[in-house]
């Protein structure tokens, strides 16, 4: 079995911009607000992680079936999202995503949560497929052999890709969603890196946030810690710096005050 099947892999991430980018060159997603996730999947086994590096296997039992959808050897990038009212709700998935694995009653509450709060795997990416990488094969390459060999359901699906980015951007926000990403249709993935082959373009939302704490450098406060109360819970969504908010959904496990 290739090593690199059951190894970390540092996603590949888009860099930000206030604009929409305009050219034939690009396709569009919808930017999805939950849990970026990597499967690796081979012999039988699905193996989960997560943006920072950080197994995710046994909070999503229900990606266990990976390894009969997915006809060979593969690793997927896609987001983990759970819905409330038809909407991606980041906080509500949270109560998944940080969760102790390893605490005594951990087994008892990751099945009572599966039922409570059902997630769907967005798989937007075929990173590595029967002992081939992929990463510098093109995007377009890759997302036809993905949908090639991954076998769709209600709770598992392919992110769908559109050729306008305006009107797109302009349905997402109506429906006050995250945003979308632009991506370079050629483009390579590139693992670690934030590049200009891909965008994401974020909807601007209003969120009330309460500090909870601060930074220091060389002695003065560098940043103030940003979170919000879900459920009797304070966590943590970012930090605020030279007057500019810095919404981090990916360091949630950084909370302030969320307990194991």
């Amino acid at each position: 079995m290739n090593r690199m099947l059951f190894t970390f892999l540092e996603p590949m991430q888009p860099l930000n911009t206030a604009t929409v980018p305009k050219s034939t060159q690009y396709i569009y997603q919808v930017k999805w607000d939950g849990v970026r996730i990597l499967a690796h999947i081979g012999g039988q086994r699905v193996w989960l992680h997560n943006r920072q590096l950080k197994e995710r296997t046994l909070h999503y039992p229900e990606l266990k079936k990976l390894a009969v959808q997915v006809s060979g050897d593969a690793i997927l990038d896609g987001e983990v999202v759970t819905l409330h009212r038809g909407k991606p709700n980041f906080p509500l998935l949270l109560k998944r995503d940080l969760v102790n694995p390893h605490a005594p009653a951990a087994p008892y509450k990751i099945k009572r949560l599966m039922k409570e709060i059902p997630i769907f795997y967005l798989v937007f990416d075929l990173l590595y497929y029967n002992g081939l990488d992929l990463r510098f094969k093109p995007l377009w390459e890759r997302q036809a052999l993905l949908a090639e060999v991954l076998t769709t359901d209600d709770s598992i699906n392919c992110v769908e890709s559109f050729s306008e980015g305006d009107s797109l951007f302009k349905a997402v926000t109506e429906q006050k969603m995250e945003g979308i990403v632009a991506k370079v249709k050629d483009s390579y993935y590139i693992s670690g890196k934030k590049h200009h082959l891909w965008w994401k373009i974020k909807c601007r939302q209003q969120q009330l946030v309460a500090i909870g704490g601060y930074t220091e450098k060389n002695g003065r406060i560098n940043a103030l810690l940003a979170g919000v109360y879900y459920e009797n819970q304070f966590i943590y969504v970012g930090r605020v710096a030279a007057g500019c908010f810095w919404y981090n959904k990916n360091q949630a496990e950084r909370n302030l005050k969320i307990p194991a």
